[in-house]
């Protein structure tokens, strides 16, 4: 962070020649984006022409259309020309004007364009073209980022004239989406400047590092903090398209629950379904690039496999049943249906596999079939489809980044091509692979293999009734709500106005200390990126004041755009007892709430009991749970069972947190360590010797 600091301090005054490599850079990466954005831009005018025909004059259709095409076509041309002339005789004037001209053209067609189109129109239908064009807004953010006045001139012209239009209406619903649509707008104006400094500071890391490479030795070393740098531009990125995301996803849950007519019902399904492939890009975008830097992490714990494949075919059973596809689930194979792993990647990587399948298969079925590995043990998924195939001089590059079927073997379709790269990185991670087989017009087999230990139902059991909550009523609850956005304070409330709970927002973490000195509250929820100070530095300041008045600590939860693992593992580790990433829904928000009034109420019931009996009591109980916990690591290691010692330490470290015991907490952080290393099981012995000492000490 230091150097990144430097390098936007030196940016500030860098010479002539370094601003204008800069700049060249930015119109650069906006000229790579112009194709895909064109041919989005017409894919998107097809979906309003199918939405529109019939409800509108076809004529007035067909000339919108021609402008959209006409405005398309000017900036493929200009990406044709650019890539043909000399990197040394693109002139940055030259260029960036004709771009802006015919980007600003398309986004006046889009956005006033629209209007006209739909001003006789239906209520839904006009409520349907808004919200597409909100979309295309949302993504917009990212693709002309490069140069900050263009997105936002694109962004306004595409929102503006509607947004004006919806005020002047009259009509209760369409003024309230306009003022949505408005907060939605000045947010932009923020995201948009934190993405362009960001975006900034990276070129001229980039161009700094240059030279460091070119007269010195140390370029090495300067190229990873490039790498470091990007991601952490990535993660930028990532954390300020979710927010407007979780607003967009989040108004699109509470309209759902609205009465509605058929047509707005099928608009609302729209957007969702297409909230939902943003976040799901967001996502890939991030685990690609975590799988890139060597960071990608994987957690092993009992799981079981017939429930994770049910639940898919559950996600892909209405999706197969719109395109007229069978969808089949075949777990008979499985004759140990518990195995060790990380369940949410292997979901991660059959998830992609299954999209992929369906996507490019419009007739037939798609099979998803599961089997235990007749080889060196652990399973075997298997998702065959009747799809289009693929040619076998092709079957080397579907696992590459950013790579799709060609024109010529399928209808294109718009994404980013890294969900089968993700999924291959996945199960390589694992220790397996995917195979594939395929046919031209005969369908294709992905075969993910997958070395998984085996585990017993008890200890499936013993991981998942931990997790299983009742439901708590949120009646009278007191919660105290620390949030700078407040489009994101709306949607909460929104979120919480049935469940009776009594809400507090504040805008910032010194603003929810001084309510918390001021006021009871039962919960505190807090993001973590704020504006005089944050949520992980005002949770550590409450409970250093509570320890200090000798008060119960209030469970706090954590929220943050930035759902990165060392994110959510220190927000854990300073005490928060929830970690919530944006976007997050409706019952997740309520289920986080329910776990910290629990853990609330048992803080409260131990603090309240008479204390010398209690701490007799619970002595004894916690040097039981201790002697049983180290009794199932010493047989777990025995049988070379690094998984379910792990798991047994894990809580062995919550117990000595828990009581304070600073040398069990050592003890057994060291011996959690430990089991991370498959060759760790002397030293993760030597450990559990030491823990039966302390225990036999007390």
């Amino acid at each position: 962070m230091a150097k990144m600091d430097q390098i936007r301090e030196e940016a500030n005054f860098a010479n002539g020649d370094d601003q204008l490599k800069v700049a060249s850079e930015r119109l650069h990466l906006l000229y790579k984006q112009s194709a895909p954005a064109s041919f989005l831009s017409l894919v998107n005018s097809l979906f309003v022409v199918w939405l529109l025909w019939g409800q509108v004059p076809e004529v007035a259709i067909i000339w919108w259309m021609l402008a959209i095409g006409f405005s398309s076509l000017m900036r493929v041309v200009l990406f044709v020309a650019y890539y043909r002339m000399p990197s040394d005789h693109r002139h940055i004037k030259d260029w960036q004007l004709p771009y802006a001209v015919s980007l600003l053209i398309n986004g006046a067609v889009w956005g006033i364009g629209s209007l006209l189109l739909v001003q006789d129109a239906g209520l839904a239908y006009q409520m349907g073209t808004y919200f597409f064009l909100m979309g295309m807004s949302a993504g917009a953010i990212s693709v002309y980022s490069s140069i900050r006045w263009l997105a936002l001139a694109t962004i306004y012209l595409l929102l503006l004239p509607m947004t004006l239009a919806f005020f002047m209406s009259g009509e209760t619903l369409q003024i309230i989406m306009a003022l949505g649509c408005t907060t939605f707008m000045l947010s932009v104006l923020r995201s948009s400047k934190v993405l362009s400094d960001k975006l900034n500071s990276s070129f001229f890391l980039a161009l700094h590092l240059q030279k460091e490479k070119d007269t010195s030795e140390t370029g090495r070393l300067k190229a990873e903090q490039a790498v470091a740098a990007r991601g952490e531009f990535v993660a930028s990125i990532s954390h300020e398209i979710r927010t407007p995301l979780m607003a967009i996803l989040g108004l699109t849950e509470l309209l759902k629950e609205q009465k509605q007519s058929s047509e707005s019902r099928m608009l609302v399904n729209s957007l969702s379904e297409s909230g939902g492939q943003l976040s799901s890009l967001v996502n890939n975008v991030l685990d690609f690039s975590k799988i890139d830097e060597g960071e990608l992490e994987l957690h092993a714990r009992p799981f079981s496999l017939s429930s994770v494949l049910r639940s898919i075919e559950s996600i892909f059973a209405e999706p197969a049943k719109a395109k007229g596809l069978h969808l089949e689930l075949i777990i008979d194979g499985i004759s140990n249906d518990y195995w060790y792993g990380d369940e949410q990647r292997i979901r991660q990587i059959v998830i992609n596999i299954v999209g992929n399948a369906l996507k490019y298969t419009e007739q037939g079925e798609v099979v998803i079939e599961a089997q235990v590995r007749p080889r060196n043990g652990g399973v075997v998924i298997a998702v065959t489809d009747t799809g289009v195939g693929i040619s076998q001089s092709k079957l080397g590059q579907v696992f590459e980044a950013y790579h799709q079927l060609s024109e010529g073997q399928v209808e294109v379709q718009s994404s980013t091509g890294l969900g089968l790269s993700i999924a291959q990185s996945l199960a390589r991670a694992m220790g397996g692979d995917i195979l594939l087989a395929s046919q031209v017009n005969h369908g294709s087999r992905f075969q993910v293999e997958l070395p998984l230990a085996p585990c017993s139902e008890a200890s499936y059991m013993a991981v998942i009734e931990p997790e299983t909550q009742s439901r708590v009523a949120l009646h009278g609850v007191s919660l105290l709500i620390a949030e700078d956005t407040l489009l994101t304070q709306k949607l909460i409330s929104m979120f919480l106005d049935s469940s009776g709970a009594e809400i507090t927002f504040v805008d910032n973490g010194k603003q929810a200390l001084l309510a918390l000195q001021d006021n009871t509250y039962d919960v505190v929820i807090m993001d973590v990126q704020m504006p005089i100070m944050g949520g992980m530095q005002a949770l550590q300041a409450m409970h250093a004041w509570q320890l200090d008045k000798g008060q119960t600590l209030v469970p706090v939860i954590l929220q943050t755009a930035d759902n990165r693992a060392e994110t959510k593992k220190r927000a854990l580790a300073i005490g928060a007892v929830k970690f919530l990433a944006k976007p997050y829904n409706k019952q997740s928000l309520l289920e986080a709430i329910g776990f910290a009034v629990l853990a609330g109420q048992q803080m409260q019931s131990r603090r309240g009991a008479n204390e010398a009996e209690e701490l007799a009591v619970l002595q004894d109980d916690f040097l039981a749970a201790v002697s049983v916990e180290s009794k199932c690591i010493g047989q777990a290691l025995q049988d070379q069972d690094l998984a379910t010692a792990k798991y047994h330490a894990h809580n062995l470290k919550g117990y000595a947190g828990l009581f304070q015991q600073q040398q069990l907490l050592q003890l057994s952080t060291a011996l959690e360590d430990a089991c991370e290393n498959p060759q760790g099981i002397g030293v993760a012995l030597t450990h559990v010797a030491d823990i039966n000492t302390w225990l036999s000490h007390q």
